[in-house]
Order: C-alpha cells, then structure tokens, then sequence
C-alpha cells in the first residue's frame, strides 16, 4: 500500500513541502523504512506562499536527492530552477521542466541528455532553431514539447527534419504557438516516414501554405493521435481554400491507424469526412470545431451532414462537433437521425453554428440522453438548454455523472428535469452561463435535492433580463446540503481587496469570504430599486474600484441545494472543503 501511495508526489503549498521533507528525513534515520526512496515522480505547483518556502529553506532542498535518489519525474516552476541544480544529482530522472533559457538547456543537455525521454521547451529567448540543435544530445527522447511562449517562433520542414533525425524513437511531438513556414513544396515526398510516432498534438498553430498537409500525410502515416488547433491558415483566395480542402482529403486517407482525431479552426468540408468515413480508422474519440468564416449556410450544413454521417459510420465514444439547427422543433429530428446510431457513445459535446448569439439555437436536454442511453458526460456550447414538450422523452438517465454548460443558457425547467431524471449526475460546471427568467427574482436556482455533488464548478454566471442583454456576474453563492446527518446552510461572497477587508494573500487577492447572519438578511431582503444598475448596463464582476461588497447584491446570487457538495469552485476560486471557508 505504501508503494502505491508514495510513488508520486504532488506538492501544493509550502506547509505540505515542508511536511513531506521532514517526513523523509525522519524515515530516512529508519532504514529499514526510507519511504522518500519509493518516490518515482515529484511534482510542484505554482504557488508564492510554496516558492517563498523553497527559497528560503534551501538546506531542506540541498537533502531532496539523498531523500529520494530514485526520480524518474522531477516538474516544478521556472522560477525555482535555482534552488534544485544541478539535475545531475538525480541518475535516473527521465523527465525535467521546461528549461528557462538555452544556457540552463544546454548544460543539462550535456550532462545526462541521453537519459531523458520526455523533454519540454518554452522558447522565450533565441530562435526554434538553436534549440532544436540541443536534441542531438536526446537519442533516447520519445515524447518532445516545442512552445513558444512569447513569440509565434518558425519552424520549417527542415527542422522537422531535424527533430526526427536528432530523436528516432520518438512518439509523441506537441507544438503550441508555431508558425509554420515553408520554402521547398517540392520535395515533400523524399522524407523517410517517421515510423514509430504515434501522436502529434499542434496547439495555437499558424500555417503558412496548405502543403504541410500534404506533409502530414506522408510523414505520419501510422498516427493514432492528431490534434490540430490552428490559431490561422493562409487561406485569402477561394483558389488556397480548395486546395486546403483537397490536401485534407489526402490527410484523411493516410489515417487509416487513427485512434483520436481532433480539429479546430480549420478549413473543413465535405469531401474530408466522405473520405475519412471511406478510409475507416478504429476512432474511439473525434472532435470537429471547422472554421465557418465567409462559409455560406448550405455549404456548412451540407459539411454538418457529412461529419455526422461520418460519426455514424465509424461509431466513436467520444464526439465533439457542432449540430445545424434550422428550428427548435427540428431538434428532436436531426438528434434521432444522428445519435441514435451511436449506441456505443459515452461522451458528447454539441455545440451550436452560431457561436456568438448562443440564443439562437436551443438544444433540448432529454431527446438526447433518450437516444443516447450509455451517455456519462454531456457538454453544450453556444446554445439555449431546455427540455422538450414531449413527454415521451422523459425517461430515467441512469449513467449520466458529468454535465457542462459553456456560454450558454438554461431554461428554469432544467434543473427539475436532472433533478427527476438524471439521479447519478455527480459532477457540473457552468462556465459563461445564465438562466432566462425574470430580472426581478435575484436567484440563480441550482435545485438537485437528493444529489451528492462530487464536484461544482461555476465562472461567470448570472441571470438575464427580458432584453438578452448580460447582466454582470452573481458572486454571492449559497449552498444548502441536505444530509441526514447534519444539514447546513451557508453563505459566501467573492471578495477582493477593494470591496472587502485586506486579506493576506496577496497573490491571490481573490477569495471567498463566509457572510454573517446580518450580511445574509441583506441579501435575502434585497428588492429592486430604481437606483439600482440598470440591466443593460455591464459590469465586471472583478473590477470593484473600492466599492462595498453591498454593490454586487442587486445582480443576484447563485442559489445550490443538493444533499452534499465534495468540492466547489467559484470563479477559479477552489474550496475542497467548505468547512474551511471561515468568517472575516
């Protein structure tokens, strides 16, 4: 049992550092018992109140490698590379953070870059192309992260190259925030195939010409992930369009060992899924988010059909990919033509064509969960949620844990349908949401009595008014647990240093406060006046400029009855436990 649990660390403040240093030099003096020695993987977060401990304790950090010689995994910050060189203390570390500067890079390189086989690079100096030289000390790397953190750096074909010469065994290669350039299209075909990569993960990704698609297909014929997240591609006239699409098409018939496939921002019609239906990979996962810029609506609901006959055809568990709706009413419709095939479908996000007027769309909750029996997470984006007029589709959704709302708005009725129908729901974030309902009832109603929430996770949600206008986000937040054993209510407010009193944390000046009883009757007695805001008038809910907390009651609070909450977050603000949010 001890192995299993000492085998990874995860280190999330300073008391917990100091703790599992001091527990590590105690059973060090027990040799028969040096638990630090079990210990494979030590990760760090993020956290001032952590780094201060680091840095001003060096003498516990100097111990970590006697502590545990036997790292494989060592992650932390930037900022405390300082404190844990040199990495070559550690024999067997396998894995290191992303380096802050080539100098740091180099070193280590030097020294035990033949041993690591995951290697991670945050270009914040130099150009791509020295630090793609420092891989020929990493023979032994198989899996690569290029970021370029603070310029879109270039990268050509010829450092591909590079990368795939210096790294033969690799089989994972992540790019994020890359311009991709290229000068020589004609010489695609003359590059080996780099036989044992098995996923290529492109994220904020900027492509210069439509070739390196082309690339793509010879050079990675045996993926079996893909992740394509552009940022941009080049695409001005309707002549690079076409040839955008056509080189998907040649893509799509190299992916015949695909596994996952995921697309965003990208230049798609209908000939990419004929041909990726006609090629037939064993796809467990497939996200689609095209790119509908300057795309006519019978362009984009001819490519909708041929993506979700795509998705029949080849039955993933998993499905991302936007629906066309022409009417409510034709919603029941379109679900039960492309849904009630996938039997096998375990995970859904529907999003709407009109990402930036989610009213237009409404997406009923029940046809789907009636057609989509085997479903355990459900997210919807860009649209309206309400539940149905059909009676017959109310049926008990016995495996549903996971609902996500984002940028998107509930009807009051839904709530009342989960809470009837959906009684293994466990785990629910609304993200950019509001309810529709009336401007003069101050709750947002979150009413699932008899369920045991695992996880609740809220940003930015507020109520609307009667002219689809955002109000500004409710930070007040009341939870009422039910349990047998000792039911209890409370209340919070999202504080700040401007409107509350002057916390502690200065790095985190955000945090949630319990109110009082006389804070609480505030709230509860609050009526609109005519001088509160008006609700076509914005408001960021963060921006206080010395205000009382008082001014934030008119646009609401956020209203939680369950029977048990096991960890929340409000507005990025996490409480695991809600015992500990104590009174100012």
């Amino acid at each position: 049992m001890r192995q299993v649990i000492y085998r990874t660390v995860h280190i999330k403040s300073g008391g917990q550092w100091t703790r599992f240093i001091n527990n590590s030099l105690r059973a060090s003096s027990d040799k028969t018992d040096p638990v630090g020695h079990l210990v494979k993987e030590l990760k760090i977060d993020y956290d001032h109140q952590l780094w201060m401990e680091i840095s001003t304790k060096q003498t516990l950090t100097s111990d970590l490698p006697s502590l545990c010689p036997f790292l494989k995994v060592l992650l932390f910050p930037r900022i405390l590379w300082p404190n844990f060189t040199p990495l070559s203390r550690w024999s067997q570390l396998e894995r290191v953070p992303a380096f802050p500067e080539l100098d740091i890079c180099i070193d280590v390189m030097n020294t035990m870059g033949s041993q690591l086989t995951h290697l991670e690079f945050e270009l914040c100096d130099g150009d791509s192309h020295q630090w793609i030289q420092v891989l020929k000390h990493t023979p032994n790397l198989k899996s690569f992260v290029l970021d370029s953190k603070t310029i879109h750096a270039e990268l050509t074909v010829n450092d591909m190259e590079l990368i795939h010469t210096y790294c033969p065994l690799l089989e994972y290669l992540y790019l994020k925030r890359i311009r991709m350039v290229m000068f020589d299209r004609d010489a695609l075909v003359q590059f080996p195939i780099a036989k044992r990569l098995r996923g290529l993960y492109f994220f904020s990704l900027t492509i210069d010409q439509y070739h390196w698609l082309l690339y793509f297909a010879h050079k990675y014929p045996f993926l079996e992930n893909l992740d394509i997240r552009c940022n941009r591609m080049s695409s001005p006239t309707a002549h690079c369009r076409e040839m955008t699409c056509k080189a998907l098409v040649v893509m799509a018939q190299s992916l015949a060992c695909l596994k996952s496939l995921k697309l965003e921002s990208i230049v798609l019609d209908h000939q990419f899924f004929h041909a990726l239906a006609a090629t037939g990979p064993c796809l467990s996962k497939l996200e689609v988010v095209p790119s509908w810029s300057k795309v006519p609506d019978n362009t984009i609901q001819e490519t909708l059909d041929a993506l979700w006959n795509c998705i029949r055809a080849l039955a993933p568990k998993a499905v991302k990919a936007p629906m066309w709706q022409s009417s409510r009413h034709d919603f029941p419709v379109r679900i039960a033509k492309h849904l009630a095939p996938c039997r096998n479908l375990t995970s859904l996000s529907l999003l709407s064509t009109s990402n930036h007027a989610p009213r237009r769309n409404t997406f009923e909750l029940d046809p789907i969960l009636y057609h989509c029996q085997n479903l355990t997470t459900l997210a919807i984006r860009y649209a309206t949620v309400a539940i149905s007029y059909h009676t017959a589709y109310h049926h008990r959704h016995e495996k549903l844990k996971r609902l996500e709302l984002n940028v998107a708005f509930w009807s009051p009725d839904m709530f009342d349908f989960l809470s009837a129908y959906c009684p293994q729901l466990s785990q629910l974030s609304l993200n950019l949401v509001a309810r529709i309902g009336l401007q003069e009832q101050p709750a947002i109603e979150i009413n699932l009595p008899n369920h045991d929430l695992a996880l609740l996770d809220i940003h930015d949600i507020s109520r609307m008014d009667i002219t689809d206008t955002w109000l500004a986000n409710a930070t007040i937040l009341s939870i009422s647990q039910q349990t047998n054993v000792n039911p209890k209510k409370a209340w919070y407010h999202l504080c700040n240093h401007n409107n509350c009193c002057l916390h502690p944390n200065y790095n985190n000046p955000y945090y949630l406060r319990e109110l009082s009883a006389e804070d609480v009757q505030l709230v509860e007695n609050y009526r609109p006046q005519q001088t509160d805001p008006q609700p076509n008038v914005s408001r960021d809910s963060f921006n206080y400029d010395h205000e009382p907390w008082e001014t934030d009651i008119p646009y609401g609070y956020v209203k939680i009855q369950c029977r048990s909450v096991g960890e929340f977050k409000f507005h990025d603000i996490r409480t695991p436990d809600l015992g500990v949010v104590k009174s100012e």
